[in-house]
């Protein structure tokens, strides 16, 4: 599929559904626990807030964990998302 054919597809989907946003994604590490990645547009910026939360019994609940471990759940997180987009184009209409 050429790139110009790519971007009309994806310019047609737009109109025809609208746009967007992802408001958060819900994933499980290898242990079976739960986070949810957060994704809220402030009113005052252009930029947007990211937030982790654990998620239980389809809620949202604080994580309580030290620095290194929330760093090692963002690093996953961060690795998670990387790989969904590098495969998620095999998919693309």
């Amino acid at each position: 599929m050429s790139v110009a054919h790519e971007l009309h597809s994806r310019a047609s989907l737009r109109r025809k559904w609208g746009h967007m946003q992802i408001k958060g994604l819900i994933m499980e590490d290898s242990q079976g626990k739960e986070f949810v990645m957060l994704c809220d547009s402030p009113e005052n910026s252009m930029g947007k807030i990211f937030s982790l939360r654990g998620w239980q019994r389809r809620r949202l609940v604080p994580l309580r964990y030290t620095e290194r471990e929330r760093q090692q759940v963002v690093t996953s997180t961060l690795l998670s998302l990387s790989h969904l987009l590098e495969n998620i184009q095999r998919f693309g209409g």
